[in-house]
């Protein structure tokens, strides 16, 4: 299975130069424009076949542009190695790095469908879709919740999709972790609230209960770096299969930080 964000750089090297992005300015203190990259296309496996598996692209990632020059480049950073794996490099140098392999990497799948073709075999597990959006919200104080949407299609019965939230520090461009909001030794504690949250939240009495309704089959739960800091509460996000079935979706267990209040810095 491809990675989404070879895809994603494919398509940004079919069009970057007819896409210029939109500018957004936001209300913040320190004067931010994120510039929005939109992106829409379809790539046809065979370019002579109209019938051909086809790639098909939505795509829509904001960059922010910052007073602050040295704030700009680590929130980009962050933002850059999040969704291309790529960190310490321009958007144009993770562009550019990428393009070569998405373009080698799906040529490469040509003839395995010509040779399906041949032997009169369906070839539509390589029609793929990628939808991958963000979204900038502003949570407790001064923190930027950075909303990542990534859903693909690359053969199987299902798509895959995940949900990946960084919270910056707004004045100086650092991530967020746990070990920042939380004091030392906090894990135990934390996993036993997600874990009574989880209970409540499906309907079970017990830890026994809750495998029975298929969560935490081979692993208890544990606090996710996953997370967003809303300006009231804080809200774990556990994407698919993680500890829960397909059929569940996406899990979200949150909290108010009066009721975290014992562990909080």
């Amino acid at each position: 299975m491809k990675k989404c964000a070879y895809f994603l750089i494919l398509i940004i090297a079919m069009v970057l130069s007819s896409c210029n992005g939109t500018v957004v300015t936001s209300a913040n203190k320190n004067k931010d424009e994120f510039v929005t990259k939109k992106l829409q296309t379809v790539w046809l496996l065979d370019s002579t076949e109209k019938n051909s598996p086809k790639c098909e692209i939505d795509v829509s990632i904001d960059f922010v542009q910052s007073d602050d020059k040295e704030r700009e480049t680590k929130i980009n950073n962050s933002i850059l190695n999040a969704i291309f794996g790529y960190e310490n490099v321009s958007v144009e140098t993770a562009i550019d790095s990428f393009v070569a392999n998405v373009h080698e990497e799906y040529v490469a799948m040509r003839p395995e469908y010509f040779n399906e073709k041949q032997i009169n075999e369906n070839a539509a597990w390589l029609n793929f879709s990628y939808i991958i959006n963000t979204t900038i919200e502003y949570g407790r104080k001064d923190v930027i919740n950075y909303i990542i949407n990534n859903e693909c299609y690359t053969g199987g019965a299902n798509p895959n999709s995940a949900c990946i939230i960084i919270n910056f520090d707004a004045e100086t461009g650092d991530e967020i972790k746990l070990n920042d909001i939380f004091k030392e030794n906090y894990e135990e504690y934390l996993s036993g609230r997600l874990t009574d949250a989880l209970a409540a939240k499906i309907g079970a009495g017990s830890r026994k209960e809750i495998k029975e309704k298929g969560y935490l089959t081979f692993n208890d739960i544990y606090p996710t770096e996953n997370f967003i800091m809303k300006k009231d509460s804080i809200l774990f996000y556990y994407n698919l299969y993680e500890i829960a079935p397909r059929s569940a979706g996406t899990t979200i267990l949150g909290f108010t930080y009066d009721e975290l209040s014992t562990i909080m810095k």
